[in-house]
C-alpha cells in the first residue's frame, strides 16, 4: 500500500478527520483496484492455460496417432520377414535331410 500525503491547504479545509478519512476512502478504492486487476489477470490466464492446454493435447493425440500408425507398420514388416525367415528355415533344413538322405540310401 501505497503512502497519501495530503496537502497542507486540502487539510486545512477537510481537517484531519477528514483528511484521515479520504486517505481511508482512497486505500479501500486501491485495494478494490489490486482485488479486481489480479482477479481480471487470473481469469486470463486460466482462459489461456485451458487454451494451451487444449492445443498441446491435440498435438499429443496427433503424435499419438502417427506412432500407433508406425507401430503398425513395423509388426506387419516384422510378420512378413519372420514368415520369410521361416520359410528359408525350412527349406533349407528340407534340403539338408534330403542331401542326407541321398547321401545315405545311395
Amino acid at each position: 500500500m501505497s503512502i497519501i500525503t495530503i496537502p497542507k491547504i486540502l487539510r486545512e479545509k477537510l481537517t484531519d478527520e477528514g483528511a484521515n478519512a479520504l486517505v481511508e476512502i482512497l486505500d479501500k478504492v486501491e485495494d478494490r483496484s489490486q482485488a479486481h486487476t489480479a482477479e481480471t489477470v487470473e481469469l486470463r490466464f486460466e482462459k489461456r492455460l485451458t487454451e494451451e492446454t487444449t492445443r498441446l493435447e491435440k498435438k499429443i493425440e496427433s503424435v499419438r496417432a502417427d506412432l500407433e500408425k508406425k507401430i503398425e507398420s513395423t509388426k506387419t514388416d516384422i510378420i512378413k520377414w519372420m514368415f520369410i525367415f521361416w520359410i528359408g528355415q525350412f527349406a533349407s533344413i528340407v534340403g539338408i535331410l534330403t542331401a542326407i538322405l541321398f547321401a545315405f540310401f545311395k
